[in-house]
């Protein structure tokens, strides 16, 4: 088996005080053991960019976009906020996704939550007491409102899912709510996808498209 943990830096052994010095060694390390070495790729990215899809997911620290897809820098326009909840109201979203659309001309837009989603399950059991992030997740609530009605017919592990499972499928609705989206998938230049990342597996799991 390789060793993967080569690749990363050990926080764990080092003083909370001296953590950000960690991450700068660690960034030497990337330069030494994979920028150095692919220089000439890195060279044509410093030309610009043309990925291939847009990804929107969740800020959560544990899901990574380029590492749990394997796509190299350049492949993948990222957004990232709680529980990956789409708001045509966010400026933040809007110019990303403007900007992803009609400039880079992304084809594709990827919509990933994944299982265990923390805001999800705060949302679930109302345990935040943070206005900002209870104004963000009532964005969500839709979705909470059908895992809800499966009751005792499901175990709490997989009514948990279906929240996942069901919120990305009601942002993937919301996306339709912004102009540059709903053009782009009427005239056949882009599709959405919906998917779930599972954190026990490493798999990602297919929810729904829109093309």
């Amino acid at each position: 088996m390789s060793n993967w943990k080569r690749y990363f830096i050990n926080i764990d052994t080092v003083k909370e005080d001296t953590v950000s010095e960690r991450f700068l060694e660690g960034n030497l390390k990337y330069v030494e053991e994979i920028f150095s070495p692919a220089a000439d790729f890195y060279n044509e990215l410093e030309r610009g960019q043309s990925p291939r899809a847009l990804w929107i997911g969740c800020s959560d620290s544990r899901v990574v976009p380029n590492i749990i897809t394997s796509a190299p820098p350049g492949e993948l326009f990222v957004h990232r906020n709680i529980a990956n909840i789409i708001r045509p109201d966010d400026p933040s979203l809007a110019a990303v996704i403007s900007y992803a659309v009609k400039v880079l001309a992304v084809r594709d837009i990827v919509l990933c939550g994944h299982y265990g989603c923390g805001g999800l399950i705060a949302l679930d059991n109302g345990l935040v007491k943070n206005e900002a992030v209870n104004s963000w997740l009532e964005k969500a609530a839709p979705a909470k409102e059908v895992s809800d009605k499966l009751g005792g017919d499901v175990n709490e592990e997989e009514r948990l899912k279906v929240l996942v499972e069901e919120n990305v499928r009601l942002q993937l609705k919301n996306l339709l709510l912004i102009d540059e989206v709903k053009e782009g998938v009427e005239q056949k230049k882009l599709s959405c996808h919906g998917w779930v990342y599972d954190l026990g597996t490493g798999l990602i799991k297919v929810i729904d498209k829109i093309e």
